[in-house]
């Protein structure tokens, strides 16, 4: 698990897919919020608040060093990592209708007939395709975003004075990737995703620069953080999908006049609404 941990930070990766030994063939996913999951269950608050360099302290972990990828990651079939691999002679509609209806699927393997990997279907990459090729959504790059419940239905965040561990307890008690950031009246500053272990696993300070009030946190990964995304009711699905492409995120977060967050949008909510209405 740790050379795997430190090859998704290395290449700058999210996840990795897992497979067989015995055959080559695809059996699932790893990614960073398994393992953030995983760490978060392994050490208590106040250790993992005295540990200042992780990965010296993980070499002198025999059990670390010996967790291996199947201990940690969730298992195919799962309601959080459904098992959907997709033929490669299949149409991208399929894929994406597929990506529609299963609420908790982020991310397709595209497998030749005998189960072997061939190329993996992102939303990172239908993000690009559809900023791309906005003709062929029609009039529906038009729709305002605002017909999305999800643009309404509020956020979960933490303060700026809160630790920024607060934040990744909160991704794992609700299984969601990102969680807002506000100030003291309520108004978006800012976002911690499960993204930002990669930035601060780099000089093995990990778990310590959690320990620091969000505020702090953000500013210590700003030069490589790609920062919030942002739009407002009266934006339509093309200028979020633009906005996405560009920073290379998967939300954005809808703000009122206040600056004060409402709701938050993914590409996967506007791929789901394209494809289901």
């Amino acid at each position: 698990m740790v050379e795997v941990w430190k090859g998704l930070v290395r290449h700058n990766f999210h996840s990795v897919p897992v497979l067989l030994k015995t055959s080559n063939k695809y059996f699932g996913i790893i990614d960073l919020h398994d393992i953030s999951r995983f760490v978060l269950d392994h050490f208590g608050k106040e250790e993992l608040q005295s540990i200042e360099d992780f990965w010296k302290h993980v070499e002198k972990s025999n059990k670390l060093k010996n967790i291996t990828v199947n201990d940690v990651m969730k298992s195919p079939l799962t309601r959080e990592n459904p098992f959907k691999p997709v033929s490669s002679g299949y149409s991208l509609h399929f894929a994406l209708e597929l990506m529609a209806r299963e609420p908790t699927l982020h991310r397709i393997p595209i497998i030749s007939k005998d189960r072997k990997l061939v190329n993996m279907l992102t939303l990172s990459r239908l993000v690009q395709f559809f900023h791309e090729n906005k003709k062929i959504l029609g009039n529906r790059s038009s729709k305002p975003i605002s017909v999305l419940g999800c643009s309404t239905k509020g956020v979960i965040s933490i303060k700026e004075t809160q630790l920024a561990i607060d934040a990744f307890t909160l991704m794992q008690s609700h299984d969601i990737t990102a969680v807002a950031v506000v100030d003291e009246h309520g108004k978006l500053k800012g976002v911690i995703s499960e993204t930002d272990l990669k930035i601060i696993s780099e000089d093995g300070s990990l778990f310590y620069k959690l320990h620091q009030d969000a505020k702090t946190f953000m500013k210590a990964i700003e030069h490589k953080s790609k920062g919030v995304v942002t739009a407002k009711l009266g934006e339509n699905f093309g200028e979020v999908i633009d906005k996405l492409s560009e920073k290379k995120v998967h939300r954005a977060f809808v703000v009122n006049d206040e600056g004060k967050p409402t709701g938050v949008i993914s590409l996967k909510d506007i791929i789901s609404d394209i494809m289901l209405r």
